[in-house]
């Protein structure tokens, strides 16, 4: 599957990546959205950005009038509005260095630079909460992974560095699945 666009939230003066929700967030936006349609990297027809301000969830509706000619697609217009959110629940979301990152996995907020659980009630920030712990006590076991890793290549016991990354992809889900269930995390992201 190709990789999807992300969403952005923008949170503490910085943009960052929406990983994942407790519930459907785009279901409380006081507004419809238009499909754009046209990118197998968005199979939702869309994307979201959305900002917190004084405690505040927002919305932020980008509008696009477009039009098609032959095999390109025309910008005509693009505006946006912002509106509360009425959301409840936590939102997982992670700040990075660059773009080059694949946030549909849950366990990509461990590659970011910083990460947040925000937790909302109609709208209105209630808790924050730093994954950074998590972040740091994943770094610290990847580099004792991949130095594993590497007097395994040279004893044979994986046969290609492929099988080496994917072992440590394993782990890696498996360490997000423990942390964030009883660590890190107010809501429990892996049932």
């Amino acid at each position: 599957m190709t990789m999807q666009m992300d969403d952005y939230i923008r949170y503490k003066n910085r943009k960052y990546t929406l990983i994942d929700c407790t519930s459907n967030l785009i279901e409380t936006a006081p507004f419809e959205l238009d499909s754009i349609g046209y990118s197998t990297a968005c199979r939702r027809g869309y994307t979201a950005e959305y900002s917190v301000e004084n405690d505040v969830l927002y919305g932020i509706k980008c509008v696009t009038d477009s039009r098609r000619e032959s095999d390109e697609i025309r910008i005509l217009e693009y505006r946006s509005e912002c509106m509360k959110m009425d959301y409840s629940g936590s939102l997982l979301i992670a700040g990075f260095k660059d773009d080059l990152h694949n946030a549909d996995f849950i366990d990509s907020f461990l590659d970011a630079e910083t990460a947040y659980e925000l937790i909302f009630e109609k709208g209105n920030l209630k808790e924050e909460i730093l994954l950074k712990g998590a972040i740091e006590e994943w770094k610290t076991l990847e580099t004792q992974l991949k130095k594993e890793n590497r007097e395994k290549l040279k004893q044979k016991i994986y046969k290609d560095e492929y099988e080496a990354y994917r072992r440590i992809g394993e782990i890696k889900e498996g360490f997000v699945r423990d942390r964030l269930k009883y660590k890190y995390c107010s809501y429990k992201w892996i049932r």
